[in-house]
């Protein structure tokens, strides 16, 4: 706003003979969450991989169906929960969340294989989870 930052120019910074790499190419295994991290860890994992390339889990029902869920949109709460992490709380009607070291996930935009991207509630009204859900590592 006073106008005294000082510009440095880029080329400056290299030191002669370094030469600078490209940044690695992201692949579809660099994609999948570890829900064993902190929950701000994972809570930035996602927001920085969406909207695309995009983050992405497993869940398994009771029946031993799997679901592949893409997350683009997530919330966090800082928690000393005693759940371990992985562990699924939903509703079957607003709400999918994720425990987490640290805290827990909140799901809140995903999309379901052959299904469109949606938010959670809407997935759920027309979609239930058969049972008790949990991670599938």
């Amino acid at each position: 706003e006073e106008g005294d930052v000082k510009l440095i120019e880029q080329d400056s910074l290299i030191e002669e003979g370094e030469v600078l790499k490209p940044a690695p190419k992201i692949l579809k295994e660099d994609c999948k969450i570890n829900w064993g991290q902190p929950v701000k860890q994972v809570y930035n994992f996602v927001r920085g991989l969406s909207p695309w390339p995009v983050a992405y889990t497993h869940f398994k029902d009771e029946s031993g169906k799997e679901y592949y869920i893409k997350v683009y949109k997530v919330s966090f709460e800082q928690d000393n929960h005693q759940k371990s992490f992985g562990e699924i709380d939903t509703d079957n009607k607003t709400y999918i969340k994720v425990y987490c070291t640290e805290g827990i996930i909140g799901i809140e935009e995903l999309q379901m294989s052959g299904k469109k991207r949606m938010k959670t509630e809407d997935l759920l009204r027309g979609f239930s989870f058969s049972g008790k859900v949990k991670v599938a590592f």
